[in-house]
């Protein structure tokens, strides 16, 4: 690991006279390391040292040192630690697994900030990306995870998410006639029937306007009661099997590479129209650009507002 050393000022929000203090401690601390003949905190020196109080400088190294094997070969593996390249850094750590999967269920299953467990997200559904290629979690992971939900926290659900096809017909389709759907090039339609099943509840991950919504020439209005006809749909069939649709990701915000069309007005009016849904619960997605945009926050809070007034059809009880 190289010495990483950062300016004086990184904290923008100290007047000249706290940094000078901060500074001074780090040097009192032995925290500081010289660049260009000028010392400066480092953040090397500051992790070491809470490293060093919390382990031996002895049990850090058999740590960061591969074990040896029998034979005299070597393994990646350290005490406890996986061991790695990073970039040309080192890298020592290790995968939670099973293990961490369970801490967590035990870790937070009486906070009474809990509502319920998202098992994964978009579970069934078709992923592509850089780091591990096709992605696609296999039925039987699903039912372990969902199965240790139950056993180790049998007083909250345990909701699993995935999106819908353009249209209620679509997902009908997806339902009854696959092969048909399929002559009619009717994909991308996520896998809800499947995610039902696997659940406590279908949590739907809705957006209705992005660089890959079919008939994105419809307005947004148009798009959104469609998705609303959906949720009816399989808030019919959930309550067949005594479970809930949940809308879990409800679009409000633009889409981040591809803004298109989505406005505050959008937001207000998919509220409106989602308020009259059959729905336990809903989370919008984009508060990032709420953050970022006061015109944004104020439209996401009137949004929530709405969505809080109560419905002229009732969500089924918890």
């Amino acid at each position: 690991m190289t010495d990483m050393v950062i300016a004086t000022n990184r904290h923008a929000s100290l007047n000249n006279d706290k940094a000078a203090a901060l500074f001074e401690a780090y040097q009192e601390e032995g925290l500081v390391a010289e660049k260009d003949g000028v010392e400066k905190p480092s953040n090397q020196r500051l992790a070491e040292r809470v490293r060093d109080v919390l382990l031996k400088k002895a049990t850090v190294r058999q740590m960061e040192t591969p074990a040896r094997l029998s034979n005299g070969q070597t393994a990646p593996y350290g005490f406890g630690n996986e061991l790695d390249s990073d970039r040309g850094h080192r890298a020592a750590g290790h995968q939670g697994g099973a293990v961490s999967f369970n801490a967590t269920l035990l870790r937070y299953r009486a906070s009474p900030l809990l509502y319920a467990w998202q098992i994964e997200n978009e579970a069934f559904d078709y992923v592509v990306n850089e780091t591990t290629g096709d992605d696609q979690i296999t039925p039987e992971q699903m039912a372990w995870e969902i199965s240790q939900a139950h056993r180790l926290d049998p007083s909250h659900r345990a909701v699993t998410t995935t999106f819908d096809g353009w249209n209620v017909m679509v997902d009908w389709l997806q339902t009854n006639f696959v092969s048909l759907l399929d002559g009619l090039r009717g994909y991308p339609s996520g896998h809800p029937a499947a995610t039902l099943q696997a659940g406590d509840a279908l949590g739907l991950d809705l957006y209705v306007d992005g660089p890959s919504t079919p008939f994105r020439f419809a307005s947004v209005a148009l798009r959104t009661s469609w998705k609303a006809e959906a949720i009816r749909y399989w808030s019919a069939l959930a309550k067949a099997q005594g479970k809930q649709v949940w809308l879990t990701e409800m679009q409000a915000q633009p889409w981040a590479l591809d803004p298109g069309d989505f406005t505050t007005d959008n937001l207000l009016v998919s509220a409106k129209v989602y308020r009259n849904s059959p729905l336990q619960v809903v989370l919008l997605w984009g508060v990032e650009t709420w953050l970022a945009d006061p015109a944004w926050m104020e439209a996401a809070t009137q949004a929530m507002g709405i969505l809080r007034t109560p419905s002229a059809i009732h969500a089924p009880s918890r």
